[in-house]
């Protein structure tokens, strides 16, 4: 839940990361994400059932900057797959087509769609493209009997006649954050070098250390009217940034050995469930 917290705030950083949920049917992937999208302004977020293969290329030069884009499930965005892999990456999209003009002659015209952009997306695939899936941050579902079991209590709760007032409540929360994050400005965040026990034997790792980056700056963005602001003059002009702190830096650790380095494996969440009740088997009948 923080980890997509943080995404959706890293749509202001310079390299936003972004999210894959991942899940079987009902696991309540899509619930995660609406939850978090919900306390985006409605000006930040642009959410989509599908896409069709050019659409992105024609949303205006500023129709994605820093905004979230939510892809309801993964099936729907394979025909953009490969613009999606594009404006993740590089922050940019730019197409030459064809068009008439008002006599009827025909010229080529230049589009582009700018980023940066913070992706969302679900999916109940165990098969994801590695190429969009290095790009973005897997996270799986607690699918356990624990959980099913507070969520069951949760929806009993929310039937009932204190669940009105709750519903009242959580819009005044969406309102607030709304309030919070249109004040929170896109400032250049520096991160002090510094010594993290960071995996490098897979290239994919090069990516990754860039998600835990992003993490960084969203956490110093978060805190911005907390920290000083410092300014520095780059050729005639001043620039604002703000810096990172060890708490910053800390918490971005402890996110990243949870959800991101134990992706490494390359495994789904179901998988990498049924391969840990194998082992517990294996062990159990070993004794």
């Amino acid at each position: 839940l923080l980890v997509c917290y943080l995404a959706a705030l890293s749509r202001k950083c310079e390299q936003p990361f972004g999210v894959l949920v991942q899940s079987s049917s009902a696991g309540g992937k899509s619930t995660l994400v609406e939850a978090v999208s919900a306390l985006v302004p409605p000006e930040d977020l642009v959410a989509l059932s599908a896409i069709t293969s050019q659409a992105l290329y024609y949303l205006g030069r500023t129709g994605l900057r820093h905004k979230v884009l939510f892809v309801a499930e993964e099936h729907g965005s394979s025909r953009a797959a490969y613009a999606l892999k594009l404006l993740v990456s590089e922050g940019r999209l730019s197409i030459a087509s064809t068009g008439k003009d008002a006599r009827g002659e025909l010229h080529t015209l230049n589009y582009e769609t700018l980023g940066p952009l913070t992706l969302m997306m679900t999916t109940t695939s165990t098969s994801i493209d590695p190429e969009l899936e290095n790009r973005l941050v897997v996270l799986g579902i607690d699918e356990g009997p624990a959980q099913t079991n507070a969520i069951m209590a949760a929806q009993r709760a929310s039937a009932s006649l204190a669940g009105l007032s709750q519903r009242a409540e959580r819009e005044e929360v969406r309102r607030r954050q709304h309030n919070v994050q249109r004040h929170l400005e896109p400032f250049p965040v520096i991160i002090p070098a510094g010594p993290v026990d960071f995996p490098s034997s897979a290239t994919r790792h090069r990516r990754d250390h860039a998600k835990f980056l992003s993490m960084v700056a969203a956490m110093t963005l978060l805190h911005q009217f907390r920290r000083q602001r410092h300014v520095i003059d780059v050729d005639g002009s001043s620039v604002t940034y703000l810096e990172a702190t060890p708490s910053d830096v800390n918490v971005a650790v402890d996110l990243c050995t949870r959800v991101l380095l134990r992706n490494t494996e390359g495994l789904a969440p179901q998988a990498r469930r049924l391969l840990e009740a194998i082992r517990l088997h294996a062990s159990d009948q070993a004794q």
